[in-house]
Formats: C-alpha cells, sequence, structure tokens
C-alpha cells in the first residue's frame, strides 16, 4: 500500500518551577525571531490614587476609576524591551468626615518611555515557556485637571449633616422638617483652581507583568505599575509628600511581521502535498493513501479499501474480475487470465527439455507467463489450484538505501519508512526520488 503523511505575576512563580525543570532538557534551535518587529499593546484597566486624603480615621471610598491602555514596544533581545505607552484614566478619592466632608476626581493622561526586562531569556525560564513575567521602569509626564462633587445634578449644593445625611438644606432648626435627603451623582463638576498649583507632572513608572504567549504573535498579560510623581498638587491638596497613582491592567500583545520560513520546511516548498494526497495510480476511485490493493485493473470494481471481490466461483485460482474464462472444468491447468491450458500446449512444454526439467512439467505448463504452483492431494492425484508465483526483480543500486533489511527487494514498511525519514529530513533521497521509488515500488511487487 503507497502511506503519505500530510504534514499575571503569581502565576509567574509557578511558571518558574515547572519551566526550570524543562529548561535541563534539550530542544530543537529556535529559528524564529518573533521580536524582529514591534509589537503592539492593548489592555483596560482600574487605577488608584494615593493622596493628602489619607486620614486614617476617615473611611475613603470610590477610588477606583476606569483606565485604557496603549503601547508600541521593539525587543531588544532575549531580555530587554524598549516600549513607549500611553494611559487614558481617571482617579478619584472621597472622604466622608462629619466636620471636613471632601473630594476630588480628575481625569487624567499619561505617556512614557519605559525599559523592559524578561524572565523568559533562557536564564531564569526558556525562551519557549508559554510564561513571561517582566519588570520594569521609565520616565514620563502626566496631565491631570482636580474637580470637587459640591453640586448635585441641577447644580443645588450638598450639605452634609452631622447624622451622616447628604441633604438639600442647611442643618439648622428651622431646616429639620422641610430637608430632603439626596444622594449625590458622583460627578465632578467645580474646578478646583488653587493658586499656584500645576496641572502636570514628570512621572516615575515602575511595576511587574506577566504574558502568556497564546501563539508566536499574540500574549496575553497582566500588568501593574506604580506611578511616582513630582507633585502633591494632583488631589489640590498640599500635606506634605508627592502624591502616587497605581494601575492594573489586562490586555493583549500582537506582533507586527510576518512569520519567517523555517530552513526545515523550505525543502518542500516546491511540493504540492494537497495533489500528493488526491494520487489514485490505478484509478480505482481510492486515493492511494488509503488504498490496500494498488494497481487494481482499471474497471473493476472495488470496496471502500480499493480491493476487489476476490470470488473465484471455478475455483481455478483466478479470481473473477480477472478470469477471462468463467466455469473452467475441474482440474485444469489455467494461465494468469483463467484460461485453460490445452494439452498440445503442455506437450510443446514437454518437448523443450533446455528450459525447464522433465520432472517440473507437471507444477510448470510452457503456455504461462508466469510459473504455477499445483497443489497435490494426499493420494498424488492433482488438485489443481494455481498460485502465480511473484517475480524476482533485481533492485537497481540507486534504490538499495531504501532495502533496510538488505533481503534484496522492497517492502512495503521500507518505502513507508523512507517517506517518514524524507520528513524529518534524514534521508538522501529527494522529492523526485521518492516519486521514482514508489513508482518503482509499485510497477514491480
Amino acid at each position: 500500500m503507497k502511506k503519505l503523511y500530510t504534514l499575571l505575576f503569581c502565576a509567574s512563580f509557578a511558571a518558574l518551577n515547572a519551566q526550570t525543570t524543562k529548561s535541563m532538557q534539550p530542544e530543537a534551535p529556535d529559528t524564529f525571531n518573533y521580536y524582529k518587529y514591534p509589537a503592539l499593546t492593548f489592555g483596560a484597566g482600574v487605577t488608584g490614587f494615593f493622596g493628602d486624603y489619607n486620614n486614617p480615621d476617615v473611611w475613603q471610598f470610590g477610588t477606583h476609576r476606569l483606565s485604557l491602555n496603549a503601547g508600541i514596544e521593539q525587543r531588544l533581545g532575549k531580555t530587554f524591551g524598549l516600549s513607549a505607552n500611553f494611559m487614558w484614566g481617571q482617579v478619584s478619592v472621597n472622604e466622608r468626615a462629619i466636620s471636613t466632608p471632601r473630594n476630588f476626581g480628575s481625569t487624567m493622561m499619561n505617556g512614557d518611555i519605559r525599559v523592559n526586562i524578561y524572565w523568559d531569556n533562557d536564564w531564569l525560564l526558556r525562551k519557549k515557556s508559554k510564561f513571561a513575567p517582566y519588570m520594569f521602569g521609565g520616565v514620563g509626564f502626566a496631565t491631570y485637571d482636580p474637580k470637587t462633587d459640591i453640586k448635585d445634578k441641577n447644580g443645588n449644593d450638598y450639605y452634609y449633616w452631622t447624622d451622616g445625611t447628604v441633604r438639600n438644606q442647611q442643618q439648622t432648626q428651622l431646616n429639620l422638617g422641610t430637608a430632603q435627603q439626596i444622594r449625590r451623582d458622583y460627578k465632578y463638576e467645580t474646578a478646583i483652581d488653587s493658586p499656584g498649583y500645576k496641572k502636570n507632572t514628570i512621572t516615575i513608572p515602575v511595576g511587574l507583568g506577566l504574558r502568556y504567549k497564546l501563539s508566536g504573535f499574540v500574549d496575553a498579560y497582566v500588568q501593574g505599575t506604580y506611578f511616582f510623581t513630582l507633585t502633591d498638587d494632583m488631589d489640590a491638596v498640599r500635606n506634605g509628600g508627592n502624591d502616587k497613582f497605581a494601575n492594573l491592567i489586562c490586555g493583549f500583545q500582537i506582533r507586527l511581521g510576518k512569520k519567517p520560513q523555517d530552513p526545515a520546511e523550505a525543502r518542500y516548498k516546491d511540493v504540492d502535498f494537497k495533489a500528493i494526497e488526491k494520487i489514485d495510480s490505478d484509478g480505482d476511485g481510492v486515493r492511494d493513501a488509503n488504498d490496500d490493493c494498488p494497481n487494481t485493473p482499471t474497471g473493476v470494481k472495488v470496496n471502500g479499501s480499493g480491493c476487489p471481490d476476490p470470488t473465484d466461483t471455478d475455483k481455478d485460482g483466478v479470481p473473477d474480475y480477472a478470469d477471462k474464462e468463467a466455469n473452467t472444468p475441474a482440474g485444469s491447468v489455467v494461465d494468469a487470465l483463467g484460461k485453460k491450458v490445452e494439452d498440445s500446449k503442455l506437450q510443446k512444454m514437454a518437448d523443450d527439455t533446455i528450459a525447464v526439467p522433465r520432472d517440473a512439467l507437471k507444477n510448470f505448463p510452457a503456455s504461462l507467463p508466469e510459473p504455477v504452483k499445483v497443489k497435490q492431494g494426499k493420494d498424488n492425484s492433482t488438485d489443481m489450484n494455481p498460485v502465480v508465483a511473484p517475480t524476482l526483480v533485481t533492485l537497481p543500486s540507486k534504490y538499495k538505501a531504501a532495502d533496510y533489511n538488505n533481503d534484496g527487494k522492497l517492502e512495503t514498511k521500507e518505502v513507508a519508512r523512507v517517506i517518514d525519514e524524507f520528513f524529518d529530513g534524514k534521508t538522501g533521497f529527494d522529492v523526485d526520488g521518492i516519486y521514482e521509488l514508489i513508482d518503482f515500488y509499485f510497477d514491480n511487487y
């Protein structure tokens, strides 16, 4: 038969253990450079603010707000990467103190340049590890515009009462019966314009991240960044010490460019594997890859395995599909087409004493193109059940490399082994040589 084969930070410590063990095992050389071109990153998450609203005796809430992130990175070898990053986000803090209720919120933008240090550098983790922990540091610039929420949606002021409620009137004896309790809308509508306060600052981002490689060109990642600033004005309160904020995001990184061709695959670029899969050499409707009976005669009906019906009605040793003479009398000597060999032809063979020994005449009629074996009964009677003997073919020297057991002939498993080793790059046969070997095998065996 002709057989052809078609061709996040906490998790990083667990990954480190698993991958360090694997790093002791040999692996094939890395033939692809996925880091040749830049990569784009997209993510979303939350920001938190750390400033002067830090009274430990005061309940703080509403400190985590939305952020969107984007960036571009160029890897500089196995360990380092250089990235430019942009973040749009919001920060806010709300203190609920009876004597000094206060709040602020701000939309902010930050752009920075970072140096990333990756752990999948074949030192700590294998370069081919699915997990890629990293850490980074850099410098950036942020803008912000602090505002406070002191009015409701109708423009009326909030009034904080000593019972912890927010009402639409001041807390007085006269208003006890008329003041209504209301809810804040948390829209920071009133600008905090403090003289001398800046609305931009230098930032210093540092952090950790963990990438999971979904494919050669797409990673999922989780990343935490802590931003130091050079200002105490972000919350419009100066109380000693610069303000800070943090950002936690999840997202994806997409590497640009296309995958280089593996040199091991380049040798197959001219091979049409789809066409090979469809080859049906004997035209019986069953592809060679699934054909258990190659070289079936044209027009013969076959089953799903490519084999014709083996029925031999007249028991002459030739299946009906190849038998050109049906109902041959029992005991007759027949040729390869199932036709009876006449006595005159047997006599002619008997006269040819040079070509055939006389004691073999009963087994090898002269008229047959191939020798026929005749089974003898126990009573020395002739039980005619001829079997065509295979013709021995000398194996050409160019195919001897495929004769793994050195028996002078090819076998199915030897041809299959040559094909397997061709795909593994271990054989001396090229594509044309494979085709010729297959043709020779099916023409002669």
